[in-house]
């Protein structure tokens, strides 16, 4: 049997390539890559297919900022994640080849996840039962897309995981779960 065809980019009436639009809600994998000279975090979304979508990378430089953007335009236009690895590992210097191999990481960290919980999200008929019960036991509230607690602390809205959201280029994502918002 023949893999289903997934559209990774829109052709316009000039025939000019354009990313295609991105979804909302996404998947996603964040990886800490940490170095002498400070700490990039990278995030991985992905489709419902599986599919490397988009990649966020912070350190608070604009060269970060820069590969990230430049990369998800290209994974959004088709370009394997594969090719960007394999262009990142060709600049000179180490920052890139080591970005090159946390993206690698972070891609089997995603694979290792798919796998286990399956394509669909993992839920249980019991969840929205225990998940009320956390709340009401944690004296949670709802504040700006958020549970926030009594302290201040935040909650991921999906996996209640405590203060496990990072902001980084526009985008909140759950350190714990991979669940990602933009703005």
């Amino acid at each position: 049997p023949e893999a289903p065809k997934v559209q990774f980019f829109v052709v316009d009436e000039k025939l000019k390539l354009h990313p295609r639009p991105r979804k909302d809600t996404l998947r996603s994998v964040t990886r800490k890559y940490k170095r002498p000279d400070g700490t990039t975090y990278i995030t991985i979304s992905f489709d419902d297919t599986g599919e490397a979508v988009e990649i966020f990378i912070s350190n608070g430089t604009e060269m970060a900022e820069a590969i990230g953007r430049l990369s998800s335009i290209a994974l959004r236009a088709g370009v394997s994640m594969d090719e960007i690895i394999e262009q990142l590992s060709k600049v000179k210097g180490e920052y890139c080849k080591g970005l090159a191999e946390e993206i690698k990481k972070a891609l089997e960290d995603f694979a290792k996840l798919w796998l286990r919980t399956g394509k669909e999200a993992p839920e249980s008929e019991e969840e929205p039962i225990e998940r009320e019960k956390f709340i009401v036991a944690h004296n949670l509230r709802w504040q700006s897309g958020y549970y926030v607690d009594d302290e201040g602390n935040v909650y991921c809205p999906v996996c209640l995981s405590k203060n496990s959201l990072i902001k980084q280029e526009g985008c909140v994502s759950c350190k714990n779960c991979g669940w990602s918002k933009c703005e």
